[in-house]
């Protein structure tokens, strides 16, 4: 659901649509799965690849970039992205976001 950018919301009709396209598996009449577990999940697996990076940039040369973008109307958000080496190879990795509400924009005009 993270790779392809899913809406959590999506997951609720995950186990509807597993129980109909596999009517004669266990597995998928007691699957269940919403957008609640399916965050939990998704919050614990980024904790923990999180914790692996800070172990890795405590002995490797690493940059950090940052970056806002405002796609959220009010909101706005602003990305920090490491690049680090591990085991050789370049990798890149988000290591946080954050967002600020942005002050409603006040316009002023004169008639006169």
């Amino acid at each position: 659901m993270v790779l392809s950018n899913v809406a959590f919301a999506a997951s609720e009709h995950a186990g509807p649509l597993f129980r109909r396209m596999f009517p004669d598996s266990d597995t998928a009449q007691k699957y269940g799965c919403g957008h609640t577990k399916t965050a939990c999940i998704i919050e614990s697996l980024a904790k923990a690849d999180s914790d692996g990076i800070a172990e890795v940039l405590k002995t490797s040369p690493f940059s950090i970039a940052t970056d806002g973008g405002n796609d959220y109307g009010a909101i706005k958000l602003y990305l920090a992205v490491v690049r680090y080496f591990d085991d050789g190879r370049l990798c890149a990795s988000c290591w946080t976001c954050w967002s600020v509400q942005k002050p409603q924009q006040v316009v002023t005009f004169s008639v006169f």
